[in-house]
């Protein structure tokens, strides 16, 4: 995989895609921002746990499934 780059998609349950990045800690904010926009006061992950967790190719921001907001990261390979 020599020409190829790690994105990171950021969706949100109620926006669809908010954010493409080739850093994961600006989607790491992006899905903290979001979950602070949605005033439901969740919890989110640390960003150590969200990057262990986005290892396996995608991870929620938080593990709260009684809440009505959620943001999660996809990473992708970009093939150019």
């Amino acid at each position: 995989m020599s020409n190829s780059k790690k994105v990171y998609i950021v969706q949100g349950n109620q926006d669809g895609n908010i954010g493409v990045f080739t850093n994961k800690k600006l989607a790491y904010e992006c899905c903290v921002e979001y979950m602070e926009n949605s005033g439901e006061g969740i919890k989110v992950f640390s960003y150590s746990k969200f990057c262990k967790s986005l290892s396996r190719g995608w991870t929620d921001v938080h593990s709260d499934h009684t809440a009505y907001c959620n943001a999660s990261a996809t990473t992708y390979w970009l093939n150019h």
